[in-house]
């Protein structure tokens, strides 16, 4: 995967590159990484070498591809932390394996899953659905698995049935995914990677419809955000309508690292940004088409104004560039 990185993208700064497979998160990576759509392979490789990296990149052999394989992994939530999209995927194998076990009747098992925070999740879950028409996991159960079936008819055969080796239900047992690389020509690397891409398109897909996983895919998604604890915390005060400058006070941390998180949110929740970009402007964002967009942000602010900060410059080029958010969905959605 990583020399097919370069043979993809022969064109693009080696050094960026590496900074994607390494895994850096910064805002500047983070958003290379996602208009150039090499967003998946962001900490493929933690501790590549430079040196090695640079050799590989020099390489002429063409990497043997497995189709499949590389067009369920572009769908990779790379930009999401790791430990949180593995929150994510846990609290959807617990919900399946809740449902299953509910709709047998059966209280007494071991969860999947022996994460505090994917367990609360699907327990508040489950919490939020008391006053609603779901109060029956039978009926959940069912709809669950409707909903499933007609997505994994659309996917490669060979990929899903591997994927559903790996859910836990009743009288169910599961592959732990050593088991699962041994019945495949995948090592257990290159297993993990392509299972969390598989549940990546999973979420993406559904998060973004009317349907019961979507709705508790909302819910995962209102209730972890997919950033760490410091951007969260600067979240917060953002909400509460801090300015950059307020929020580093309070939190004794460099503007530029203000700014950092919150281009990191921008990065899959633009429009909240966009409807402040407006209010600043006074005018509609989809109005506003920046065809000579300064190079520079000293150029931007002696264009626009000297106090603005620097998100709103990422902002129009981020719009400018390919436009696909990490999350899917559309821009000006709300």
């Amino acid at each position: 995967m990583i020399q097919l990185l370069n043979d993809r993208h022969p064109n693009l700064s080696k050094n960026s590159l590496y900074q994607v497979l390494v895994g850096r998160r910064t805002a500047t990576t983070l958003f290379f990484a996602v208009e150039n759509q090499v967003d998946a392979w962001l900490g493929v490789a933690p501790k590549l070498d430079k040196k090695i990296w640079l050799q590989r990149s020099q390489w002429t052999e063409q990497p043997i591809l497995d189709e499949e394989y590389y067009g369920i992994f572009t769908y990779r939530l790379g930009t999401v932390p790791h430990y949180i999209l593995a929150n994510y995927q846990n609290a959807f194998l617990l919900l399946l394996q809740t449902l299953s076990y509910g709709r047998m009747k059966v209280t007494n098992y071991q969860p999947v899953t022996t994460s505090f925070q994917a367990q609360q999740l699907v327990k508040h879950f489950y919490f939020s659905l008391r006053k609603t028409k779901w109060n029956n996991k039978g009926e959940m159960a069912q709809v669950v698995h409707d909903e499933l079936l007609t997505f994994f008819a659309e996917q490669p055969e060979k990929i899903t049935e591997w994927y559903l080796e790996l859910l836990v239900g009743y009288q169910v047992p599961a592959y732990t995914m050593s088991q699962m690389a041994n019945e495949t020509p995948y090592k257990v690397t290159e297993m993990s990677l392509l299972i969390t891409a598989y549940f990546s398109k999973i979420f993406v897909h559904f998060l973004h419809t009317d349907s019961f996983l979507g709705h508790f895919f909302r819910f995962v998604l209102a209730n972890q955000h997919p950033w760490n604890q410091s951007v969260e915390i600067t979240y917060q005060f953002w909400q509460k309508g801090l300015t950059i400058e307020e929020i580093s006070h309070q939190r004794r941390l460099k503007p530029s690292t203000i700014n950092d998180h919150l281009m990191e949110i921008m990065l899959y929740f633009p429009n909240p940004f966009i409807k402040k970009w407006e209010q600043m402007f006074k005018q509609s964002f989809k109005d506003w088409h920046a065809t000579d967009l300064p190079k520079t942000f000293e150029e931007f602010r002696h264009c626009y104004g000297e106090k603005l900060p620097y998100w709103m410059m990422r902002l129009v080029k981020y719009y400018l560039s390919d436009g696909s958010l990490p999350l899917g969905g559309e821009w000006f959605d709300g």
